[in-house]
């Protein structure tokens, strides 16, 4: 069958591969199948051959229209250039609205929902990629109504956020000459997609519903919040960490209750004042901000507000480089040290106990190491708790005379034990044989350069210790149990 691009397969590889990447780093468990779509006035094609959506699932639903995108000649002058491409600009978008809406139609009551990258011109033919993904597991992440993408065609959530972002990222690749030939050498980078979604998707929400006029835009840019947010959580103030949040909507939002206003409003990047003025929320009251001005503090009303228009969002600030966006009270985005997630639910401690069952067997009480590992969950710079049957031995081996004396479960101690860095090593009796434990191991090729020395420590320990069970909490609140993980 005819190619639709010389090199579709590497396009198409490093899309799904990029795409898991980036939502294994906000811990998404979400299926999706990604397909490579060509059209032209008289056919359709679909890759891989056994696509989700075949040519035929496509095309029976899909109208191109009258002409093909036409890209203007580089020999024409500026002026002539510059309406020619508006022209094909317009034209490449007439298309991919045909392409979603026939997507969309071809998945209608299989309970999937569907992301269209923009469309390119390659060799004649229009193209796109197309995430097709499960609107169960999707939407089983916190989100708010798909409303607000139908109706406003804002992102719902950050997770539907990067499936966006990585379509988008893979456009770009489209669009250059022979797409796809230096993915193999040239792979993108997941951190910076997230941060990027992440980045978006508190920008045109925090932006939706604002007066910003025209010239204002030219002038001053679109808002960045996200950046002011980041520099305002590293501040702290009279030695405490930053507390209290913002509401982040337009001045004369019917929902919003003006209780204080200032004579001059402020600039949200005078990152300093805005910090200090923190310091006066409580009581229901917050900074009131339109994303680029704070002019008052003040109270949200829900009872005159439309949750379907996201218009009006929350930010607040958790802890040092800790704070969160919310919407109506549900928690859309938590970013630590500039990184976006997804909030994190409490530790599921059957997860720790199937874990300690299947290494151990069923001949042991495991609620007092669940114990032990909720003092690590609640550790201020993260913990690692080693769970060995060979923890005696091994503490014996790494620290030798410098070690401790072993002891039973002791709260107070353990959470002494696991304020200062190092791995604390227990048995399955929850019998502490060691802290501070710096931990070796055999480099494998499951370590994540991002996740920083103690993840990749952990992950080498495991390869020499298979038999013990691993909980590590890093500092940014990620929780991972080995070998489980």
């Amino acid at each position: 069958m005819h190619k639709i691009l010389r090199f579709e397969k590497p396009i198409l590889t490093a899309c799904e591969k990029h795409l898991k990447d980036v939502l294994e780093l906000l811990r998404c468990k979400i299926a999706f199948h990604v397909l490579l779509v060509g059209m032209d006035t008289e056919s359709i094609s679909v890759r891989p051959d056994d696509a989700y959506l075949s040519e035929a699932d496509i095309g029976e639903h899909f109208t191109p229209p009258e002409q093909p995108p036409q890209h203007p000649s580089d020999e024409l002058e500026e002026g002539d250039w510059h309406t020619g491409y508006q022209a094909f600009d317009k034209q490449c978008w007439e298309w991919w609205s045909e392409l979603r809406d026939a997507v969309n139609t071809g998945i209608a009551h299989r309970g999937m929902l569907a992301s269209v990258s923009p469309t390119v011109e390659v060799d004649g033919k229009v193209v796109a990629l197309v995430v097709i993904f499960s609107e169960t597991d999707c939407m089983s992440y916190p989100t708010s109504s798909m409303d607000v993408f139908t109706n406003h065609g804002r992102w719902p959530s950050l997770q539907f956020g990067v499936i966006e972002a990585v379509l988008k990222q893979f456009a770009e690749e489209l669009d250059k000459r022979n797409p796809g030939r230096g993915l193999e050498y040239e792979p993108f980078d997941p951190q910076q997609t997230l941060r990027i979604a992440g980045e978006f998707f508190m920008r045109m929400h925090s932006w939706a519903g604002k007066r910003f006029s025209a010239i204002d835009i030219q002038f001053r840019g679109t808002p960045k919040l996200f950046d002011a947010c980041n520099i305002i959580a590293s501040f702290s103030y009279e030695k405490r960490e930053g507390l209290g949040g913002m509401i982040v909507a337009d001045r004369v939002h019917p929902a919003v209750e003006t209780v204080l206003e200032y004579k001059y409003p402020m600039l949200v990047n005078a990152h300093r004042r805005v910090r200090k003025l923190l310091e006066m929320c409580g009581g229901g009251l917050y900074l009131l901000c339109d994303s680029r001005f704070v002019w008052g503090l003040g109270r949200f009303d829900k009872s005159k507000y439309d949750p379907s228009s996201m218009e009006v969002c929350t930010v607040e600030f958790k802890g040092h480089h800790h704070w969160q966006m919310s919407h109506v009270g549900t928690v859309l985005m938590d970013v630590r040290y500039g990184h976006p997630n997804l909030p994190q639910s409490a530790m599921d401690m059957n997860i720790v106990r199937a874990a300690l069952t299947k290494q151990f067997g069923e001949g042991f009480d495991a609620s007092t190491l669940c114990k032990v590992v909720n003092i690590a969950i609640g550790a201020t710079h993260g913990a690692v708790v080693v769970i060995s049957k060979d923890a005696a031995a091994e503490c014996e081996r790494l620290v030798g005379h410098l070690g401790i004396h072993s002891f039973a479960y002791d709260r107070e101690a353990l959470v002494g034990a696991m304020s200062i860095d190092g791995a604390i090593m227990v048995d399955p009796q929850a019998v502490c044989h060691g802290v501070g434990l710096i931990l070796d191991g055999t480099l494998g090729a499951k370590e994540n350069p991002e996740r920083g020395a103690r993840y990749n420590s952990v992950r080498r320990y495991m390869i020499d210790h298979p038999d013990c069970v691993i909980v590590l909490v890093s500092e940014d609140g990620m929780i991972n149990v080995f070998p489980n993980d």
